[in-house]
């Protein structure tokens, strides 16, 4: 009761103290605003802005007349800049920058407006014009110049109120200190948490749907993940909505402390909405800036425990948020963009379920209606795998190789014709059909799913891992039409071509393979190159290393092979035969040589121990290494293979005896049904990508690909046109590849003759030199951009000229070759030669001399 009382009498204190600050303050209100405050000169106000602006331009003025006598060659004194005013070219240029001066303008807009007499007569003698009658007058206050007179006259009148109330005005403050000191605020928020949480609620959503004018989130910039800023657009709108949420609340969070908008504000208003008298206080002149920061500070101190981005968290879900920029006109046009494709979206979503089979071996009916048995000979490199298939598929009456790269195929169809199984290639450069052939030898995308086969070869199918190709051979495993296939592949592959098989229904043995020769490393270090030997094959990974290291070779009479991807596959297969045949002792390769060429190698030397994949340079993985090195030691050649490297020596060996993890995830294609759903390409391969895959499986589309059918979608929109073009096999790095694959498409999509003659070499040399090679293997690949565009769209018409010109080529590139006098690296100063791995442009001994000389 006692507690109750002294309450109560507090209460009653508090509120007699704060109704006699009220009256207080109502007291020394009305003593102000009973304060006479003196007028502000209006005439001079005007006289002051117009000297101004007319100083403004002459000080435009006097810089322009310096910039003169620069420009003349004259350094600007004080009579050299009077004499420049005097010319002509001053006088021009002046007259321009006060027809350009936008200050100026308004006083000359000032001047010349229709004249009013001046209701006050001040100021009369500031202007120029009194008229008949003598009356002072001015011009009509409309304009700029106008509008911009009377907010300074405005702001002098504010000046000037405030000057005058000052001392009533801090006395009005005084009181409104002592009555927010009265004012417990920690209190106030205690009691109406829930509707200060309501309030900031409110004041978010009304921010978010008016005031919010942009939405910027860190995006990557690069596979690096190295991270820019951008505006929220079309492109992020999907990133910054599902991974990006976050950034999108804090960025909103940010602005909201901009504007000053969060619980602090939310606890000010709701205080003020209960509080008539703080509410009057925010709303004088007097005192509503003191009032609102005293008022803040103080809410910033009862809620500085609160977390205003968990708060957002929590009461804005991503499709609120959504909602509420749907309402707001400066993203008004994304939001409708955004509905309209999530609707295609979803279209095609459920097309692409509907198009799909849950099973993905259905997705091959004619395959399904087989019986077929499998052959899995699974063994390392160089263990007769390849060679018991191909034994098989000689006794077939009807048959298909398929090879990873169209130099297997090449000599797979040269081997079956001097063994007398009649045999056709078919890659996708080149077709040489023999007559009454029952074998076909391809590359592995080459294959007819619809044409049954008796006995059908898969080499290295442990590709089907592979990102960017593996699609092929997935494919080929659950949809080729054989009664008998053998599937040869690497030991970590058997358990997913087990499981593979198994899902097709289909039955199958496994045969193993043990290594002919054995693969021993060598203990001694390697020195290039004296420690070079004939039957070596020295690995590096660019053509550029290939010409160096072959070139610094031959300087000392040796007799090298080159090999690399960008020589024409019959250059490469006849290169491997002087090699064979003993004309060369050393062959020069890339990685090109790893997927299964036969040559005599007894040893692999790795001169170098990373490559450039197409996105960075790293180190050669595991797998990699096994299956460059295991082309040495050739069974029937020799009875051991060796191998070496220039760097990184236990890290080689390491690798080359390291077991393989077991693969797990086969890659699966774009199947070609998903063309039937009604939708842009580009769209549907997008959505594909984005959705999930069976267990065990994932997809080989890459952004390269949806990029090539976005820029065909800006000339046609037949997709199934569209999607040949994209499915051919070229490089779309070489800018004018894709420069001629996108004419060939034009040219297509309109029902025209393509005009290839225009891109046929016009001269091959007959006789040229190692600088001739980079032009004629870009000529060849011309050249099998032509043949594949029109192998496939058949156009048989050119295609006897195309085939002319590559044969062409690769005999120039031969006889180029066979003069064994590749351009090595040289000092660009001096020109001497340079060792291929040598770090620097110009020799030591041009970098000695030119340090003398600046010594």
């Amino acid at each position: 009761i006692i507690f109750q009382a002294e309450t109560a009498h507090f209460q009653k204190a508090m509120n007699d103290k704060q109704t006699n600050l009220i009256k207080e303050f109502h007291r020394i209100r009305a003593q102000a605003d009973a304060i006479n405050v003196p007028a502000v000169d209006e005439a001079k106000i005007r006289a002051d802005l117009i000297a101004r602006m007319k100083k403004d331009a002459e000080k435009a003025s006097e810089n322009e007349a310096i910039k003169g006598c620069f420009k003349n060659g004259q350094r600007p004194k004080k009579i050299v800049i009077d004499r420049y005013k005097q010319t002509d070219e001053y006088r021009a240029r002046y007259e321009e920058l006060l027809h350009n001066d936008s200050n100026y303008a308004m006083i000359l807009e000032w001047e010349s407006a229709p004249q009013v007499p001046d209701p006050s007569g001040a100021g009369a003698q500031e202007m120029p014009d009194f008229g008949d009658s003598g009356a002072p007058k001015v011009p009509d206050p409309s304009g700029a110049f106008g509008e911009m007179l009377a907010k300074k006259v405005r702001a002098a009148q504010l000046q000037a109120r405030r000057n005058a109330r000052k001392g009533a005005a801090a006395n009005m403050r005084r009181v409104a200190q002592q009555y927010l000191g009265s004012v417990s605020v920690s209190k106030y928020f205690r009691q109406n948490r829930a509707k200060v949480f309501r309030k900031a609620q409110e004041a978010i959503e009304d921010f978010i749907r008016e005031d919010l004018t942009s939405l910027v989130i860190p995006v990557a910039k690069d596979d690096r993940m190295i991270f820019g800023y951008e505006p929220l657009n079309a492109e992020n709108w999907d990133f910054a909505f599902d991974a990006g949420f976050t950034f999108i609340l804090e960025e909103i969070s940010t602005q909201l402390g901009r504007a000053g908008i969060g619980i602090p504000y939310a606890l000010v208003v709701s205080v003020a909405t209960d509080d008539p008298f703080i509410a009057e206080l925010m709303a004088s002149e007097d005192t509503g800036d003191f009032t609102a920061d005293r008022l803040h500070r103080l809410a910033e101190g009862v809620t500085h425990d609160q977390n205003e981005l968990q708060f957002l968290g929590k009461r804005f879900t991503r499709r609120r948020v959504q909602e509420l920029l749907a309402e707001n006109p400066h993203f008004a046009d994304l939001i409708a963009w955004v509905r309209e494709t999530q609707a295609r979206r979803e279209h095609i979503r459920s097309g692409i379920l509907e198009e799909i089979p849950a099973h993905y071996p259905d997705l091959f009916p004619l395959a399904r209606e087989m019986k077929r048995r499998f052959i899995i000979h699974i063994g390392p490199t160089n263990s007769g795998k390849t060679y018991d298939a191909i034994e098989a598929l000689k006794n077939a009456e009807s048959g298909v190789y398929l090879a990873p790269l169209r130099l297997l195929a090449y000599e797979q169809y040269e081997n079956l014709n001097r063994a007398g199984a009649v045999c056709t290639l078919v890659t996708g450069e080149e077709r040489r059909v023999v007559p009454g052939a029952w074998i076909r030898s391809s590359t592995i995308e080459m294959l007819d799913f619809k044409q049954w086969y008796d006995v059908a070869v898969i080499d290295e199918a442990q590709m089907m891992t592979d990102l960017s190709r593996g699609g092929a051979w997935t494919a080929a495993l659950m949809g080729v039409r054989a009664e008998e296939i053998h599937v040869c592949a690497a030991p970590s592959a058997k358990n997913l071509l087990i499981r593979l098989i198994g899902e097709c229904g289909d039955t199958f043995s496994v045969q193993y393979h043990e290594r002919k020769t054995p693969l021993i490393f060598e203990k001694k270090e390697f020195h290039f190159p004296k420690s070079v030997r004939p039957g070596d094959a020295l690995i590096v990974f660019s053509r550029k290393d290939v010409h160096a290291v072959a070139a610094e070779l031959q300087r000392e009479g040796r007799k090298c092979s080159i090999i690399y991807g960008a020589l024409p596959y019959d250059v490469r297969y006849e290169e491997a035969g002087k090699f064979r045949e003993g004309e060369n002792d050393i062959v020069v390769a890339t990685d090109a040589i790893g997927m299964g060429l036969n040559m005599p190698v007894r040893r692999i030397v790795f001169l170098q121990e990373e490559k450039f994949d197409g996105r960075e340079k790293r180190p050669l993985l595991a797998g990699e290494i096994q299956q460059i090195a295991g082309r040495a030691g050739r069974f029937g050649i020799y009875d051991e293979g060796y191998v070496n490297a220039l760097y990184d020596r236990d890290e080689i060996e390491d690798a080359l005896y390291r077991t393989l993890p077991d693969d797990e995830e086969a890659v699966i294609a774009f199947p070609e049904e998903l063309l039937r759903i009604d939708a842009p390409l580009s769209e549907i391969m997008k959505q594909w990508a984005s959705m999930e895959v069976i267990e065990g499986f994932r997809r080989d589309l890459s952004e390269t690909e949806i990029m090539l059918a976005q820029q065909l979608e800006e000339i046609s929109d037949d997709k199934y046109l569209i999607y040949r073009f994209v499915t051919m096999a070229f490089d779309e790095g070489n800018a004018e590849l894709l420069a001629i694959w996108r004419e060939m498409f034009e040219y297509e999509s309109g029902m025209l003759t393509f005009p290839y003659e225009q891109y046929l070499p016009v001269k091959i040399p007959s006789s040229g030199s190692a600088d001739d090679l980079p032009k004629l293997e870009a000529a060849f690949h011309v050249c099998d951009l032509l043949y594949a565009y029109m192998d496939r769209f058949d156009h048989p018409d050119g295609i006897q000229d195309v085939l002319n010109c590559k044969q062409n080529l690769s005999e120039a590139i031969m006889k180029i070759l066979d003069k064994q006098e590749l351009g090595s690296r040289k000092c660009r100063e001096c020109g001497r030669p340079l060792p291929w791995i040598y770090p620097y442009g110009i020799c030591d001994h041009c970098f000695r001399r030119k340090q003398r000389r600046r010594r």
